[in-house]
């Protein structure tokens, strides 16, 4: 009931904040899916590790609309549920859309169910995946690099929760060749083992939450009866079938087990897949996920340091001591991909680099917004829209579903004519926050206001200061937008948030 009550909370203070805030093209680029201190509590008082109930918090934060192509595609995939999850029309559109009408329990109806379809999509896919791995004769590597993309798209387009090894899995499926190609890597079954406890693990935790169907012969054993064998390294547990050694984890015996595995089940998991696969084709994906190693390891902007931390007009920042960061940090992941050439095989030990990288674009960004509106005097002109159109062109591939990076663009927007109040208000927020930001990427917070802008006293001064701001903001913009190729901070924030373990899986109840 806790965890019930947690959802409800949360769902419906989603809800409240998606009906009430007004829309404007900046606005429309923001995703507001805050973390309530209600639901923070109530997540305390339950009796769950604390890296469980973070993994909570995490995991059931990410709602909110969705495509109806996607749900459609949710709708029809074929999963291994006695009873498959299915949306109405009545849900689809309460998922897909908002509307101030609807009763707010409905659309909590909905979202939970959202929630559990969803474990039931990812089981399927594990499902598929152990076959593919571990029982498939032909072991096609394309066919499993694939599947594997299409676990990580769905998981980033409908807020799943992606685990370390998936993205391991991934990794090593590729390997990178000369330039920025890539090519497939045929992996010896010696490099699979990594793989096998933690997705045998997740097979183990959708059986025991009812996500797949369990096939018992309900075979009796001399002293006890065996309802089905732990999943730690068996596929076979998930459809009992086939003649085998198994070893009881509870009890530490070696117990024999009668096990009959006949091609029925092996049809019906092929078939599924080509199935699940083509209606994945035939959803509107595009662009694809850009995911090659050329964007997750950042080799894209490795030779742009000297841009990428390049000062801002007047801006009173220790730029020194976050390049020597920086510059360490990107030196590490360099070392690693073409040094010792071990990146694919540890991917996430030096992801500090990524997180550095978001880090001081959004102080960059944070600071032009800043400057902005220190230098404002109510004797010059109106707000021009062009500060706006340049933010939102940032915002396209530098924004992450980030609680006060919203509420600084949702303030920033709402000022036409400001007054001092409403500015001090914003102002305070981007000093607070790019001082938390600086204190985590070089130890200290800024120790002075932002910008010195104490002879920025007339107006055709600040005129020309922010005239030499916004040239400054249109090349890294441009620079960035242009390196990056398609790669966008929410979608290298979601490999960063990749290193989760499956003990951490937190499973919604049927």
């Amino acid at each position: 009931m806790a965890t019930n009550s947690c959802l409800l909370i949360l769902i419906l203070e989603l809800v409240f904040y998606l009906t009430t805030v007004a829309s404007s093209p900046l606005i429309d680029i923001l995703v507001f899916r805050p973390i309530a201190d209600e639901v923070r509590n109530e997540v305390g008082k339950l009796d769950f590790p604390n890296d469980t109930k973070v993994a909570f918090w995490k995991q059931y934060i990410n709602v909110g609309n969705y495509s109806n192509d996607f749900i459609e595609l949710l709708n029809t995939y074929k999963t291994f549920k006695d009873l498959p999850i299915g949306f109405n029309d009545d849900e689809i559109r309460l998922l897909t859309t908002s509307n101030t009408e609807d009763s707010l329990n409905d659309k909590v109806l909905a979202q939970l169910k959202y929630y559990r379809k969803s474990q039931e999509i990812q089981c399927a896919q594990y499902m598929i995946l152990q076959y593919k791995l571990y029982y498939d004769r032909k072991r096609n590597t394309k066919e499993i690099a694939e599947h594997v993309y299409i676990m990580i798209a769905m998981a980033y387009k409908g807020n799943f929760i992606v685990f370390k090894w998936l993205w391991e899995l991934h990794i090593a499926l590729w390997s990178p060749a000369k330039g920025d190609q890539v090519q497939q890597l045929h992996m010896r079954g010696q490099n699979l083992e990594k793989f096998r406890k933690p997705l045998a693990d997740l097979i183990e935790m959708c059986m025991g939450h009812k996500y797949l169907t369990v096939i018992d012969n309900g075979q009796q054993i001399p002293g006890r009866t065996v309802s089905r064998p732990s999943l730690l390294n068996k596929f076979e547990g998930c459809f009992i079938f086939k003649v085998k050694k198994h070893t009881n984890f509870k009890h530490k015996k070696p117990v024999s087990k009668e096990l009959i595995k006949p091609p029925y089940w092996f049809n019906k998991i092929e078939e599924f897949y080509k199935l699940n696969h083509e209606k994945h084709e035939l959803y509107k994906n595009i662009p694809a996920l850009p995911l090659e190693f050329n964007y997750l390891t950042l080799r894209c902007v490795w030779h742009e340091t000297s841009f990428v931390i390049k000062p801002i007009w007047n801006v009173t920042i220790d730029w020194n001591a976050i390049e020597r960061v920086y510059t360490a940090c990107r030196q590490k992941v360099y070392d690693q991909f073409e040094i010792t050439h071990n990146w694919t095989k540890d991917p996430f030990k030096h992801i500090e680099f990524q997180q550095t990288f978001i880090c001081i674009i959004r102080v960059k960004l944070y600071c032009y917004i800043w400057v902005q509106l220190a230098v404002y005097e109510p004797t010059d002109h109106t707000f021009n829209v062009n500060y706006k159109s340049l933010i939102m062109e940032m915002l396209n591939f530098s924004y992450t579903e980030d609680k006060t990076l919203n509420r600084v663009i949702t303030l920033y927007d709402s000022l036409n004519n400001p007054n001092k109040d409403q500015i001090e208000e914003v102002l305070k927020i981007i000093i607070d926050e790019v001082n938390t930001i600086l204190s985590n990427l070089i130890g200290c917070p800024n120790e002075t206001e932002l910008a010195d802008i104490s002879d920025l006293n007339t107006t055709s001064a600040r005129s020309d200061f922010l005239n030499r701001i916004d040239k400054q903001f249109k090349e890294i913009g441009l620079l960035i937008n242009e390196s990056l190729d398609g790669l966008t901070f929410d979608v290298l924030s979601f490999f960063i948030d990749g290193s989760k373990n499956t003990h951490l899986a937190v499973f919604p109840e049927n």
